[in-house]
């Protein structure tokens, strides 16, 4: 494990210690045989966070995930949508605790709000930006 071999921290966003606590049961259901885990994360929520000599702004984004987090940072003009926006499309709602509405105003809310020539880095796929996804996103526009 990358944290092990080099001694780093692990954070999670309180909402989303529900699948820490239950995540080899939630394992076995996709049929993963898990052991679990020799430490807790270190909880953190929306604010700023500088790391490596980069400032980030964490934007509480719920709806793919109770407590899932995106990071802007504005010296780049750049997010990290993780699994909350993809280009022209959104995260998955229909897994456990994931919600569209909740998703939706998500975007609404905290990314759309963001500068249109913000670069979306997401979790899967393509960059976009937030100018393009107000305008051809299918599931959630302006």
């Amino acid at each position: 494990m990358v944290r092990n071999r080099f001694d780093i921290p692990v954070y999670l966003h309180p909402d989303d210690f529900i699948f820490w606590d239950h995540y080899a049961m939630m394992g076995q259901k996709y049929g993963f045989d898990l052991k679990p885990f020799d430490f807790q994360p270190i909880p953190f929520e929306e604010g700023k966070l500088t790391m490596c000599g980069v400032n980030f702004e964490l934007l509480f984004t719920p709806g793919h995930a109770p407590g899932h987090l995106s990071f802007y940072i504005s010296e780049l003009k750049t997010v990290i949508s993780g699994d909350a926006l993809f280009r022209e499309t959104i995260g998955r709602t229909d897994l456990q605790f994931g919600d569209f509405k909740v998703l939706e105003n998500s975007i609404r809310t905290k990314l759309y709000t963001l500068p249109d020539e913000t670069k979306v880095l997401s979790g899967h796929g393509p960059e976009t930006t937030i100018g393009h996804e107000k305008k051809h996103n299918g599931f959630v526009r302006i």
